[in-house]
């Protein structure tokens, strides 16, 4: 038969190399031994997209590659591959079938600190990557006003920090910042008394 006459069937591949082949790469005469390939995927879903990430093409029962690329997913840790087809751990070797192996990931957990430097306690938020945050109330120190809140690199070095809608992918500690209240000074003179001196306001003045 000519090469006209001959199909070939889907995903053709040699026994060794694993390659796919076509019509176009055999030579007259030769003897070639071929066997079925089945696609191995690498997938991952986020927000019910479904992301090819790797394809491979790969013999029953011969090991499944690794994948090659990152499973490094902001705010998560990487639990492992899963079939899609039965939700059970990524078997060792290929099925005689295509295979989708879909990525597992676990949404850490994070904590914001407040350091009050002297102020009522604040208490820490405690939640998942993304979650909701609620700002706490501003606490309180006796002479000072609140200025907000800071961090502070390893040099000492402050910046302001706003506390987020949702949940940072890292702990994060902040400290109070106070501002001192100076308060206004008033001379009260007393004729025909006792107590003329200076005072502050809504100080109590024996005369």
């Amino acid at each position: 038969a000519s090469a006209d006459d001959i199909t070939l069937p889907e995903n053709i591949c040699g026994e060794l190399d694993e390659q796919i082949y076509s019509l176009a790469d055999f030579e007259k005469g030769e003897t070639y031994t071929l066997v079925k390939g089945y696609t191995l995927a690498y997938v991952k879903i986020v927000a019910g997209e479904y992301e090819v990430l790797e394809t491979y093409l790969v013999k029953g029962g011969d090991s499944l590659p690794g994948f090659a690329g990152s499973t490094d997913r902001t705010g998560y840790t990487f639990v492992g591959w899963k079939d899609a087809w039965n939700n059970t751990p990524a078997p060792t070797t290929m099925p005689e079938r295509d295979l989708d192996l879909v990525g597992e990931w676990k949404v850490n957990e994070y904590t914001i600190t407040f350091e009050t430097n002297g102020g009522t306690a604040v208490e820490a938020i405690t939640a998942n990557y993304g979650a909701n945050v609620t700002a706490p109330a501003d606490p309180k120190k006796t002479g000072y006003i609140f200025a907000g809140w800071v961090t502070k690199a390893d040099d000492g070095t402050e910046a302001a920090y706003a506390i987020p809608e949702t949940m940072p992918a890292k702990n994060v500690t902040v400290y109070a910042k106070w501002t001192e209240v100076v308060a206004t000074t008033y001379t009260v003179t007393v004729e025909n008394g006792s107590g003329s001196g200076e005072y502050v306001e809504n100080a109590t003045v024996s005369i």
